[in-house]
């Protein structure tokens, strides 16, 4: 609905509020939910390039968005989502938030980490999910 109302108005371009954080819960969400290793683009084109979606405070931790907000006055607004706190995101948010609480470096660690990708030291050709390789005697 928000990329058709968009091409209707002739917006070609959609921001989006993504944070750090954000991003770095799609990465974990996708990695022990969706069984691969992808996360969110800060800039992503869909249909040929009529819509480019933006996330400009991808760089930011919500954190310093929300400090942001409160010396600036800025109102804060909270998800209106029954299932907010009881879903995927929030188990991967719970346990990212107790890494981060033991050590202060997790966070950019894990946020770099998804552009400092060595294939190297990843298996290839693993079965997919519910399939055995055959191996041969």
């Amino acid at each position: 609905m928000l990329f058709s109302k968009a091409l209707e108005l002739g917006c070609p371009k959609i921001a989006l509020g993504h944070n750090q954080d954000d991003m770095i819960e799609t990465f974990f969400l996708n990695i022990c939910y969706g069984a691969q290793v992808a996360g969110m683009m800060p800039k992503q084109e869909f249909f040929g390039g009529e819509i480019t979606l933006i996330r400009p405070l991808a760089l930011v931790p919500a954190q310093s968005i929300l400090k942001a907000c409160k010396s600036l006055g800025l109102p804060i607004l909270q998800t209106n989502c029954p299932s907010a706190s009881k879903n995927q995101r929030m188990e991967i948010r719970d346990m990212l938030d107790g890494l981060f609480r033991k050590n202060s470096k997790v966070r950019g660690n894990i946020y770099h980490a998804m552009s400092n990708i060595n294939l190297e030291y990843l298996p290839k050709g693993l079965p997919a999910r519910g399939k055995r390789k055959r191996t041969e005697d």
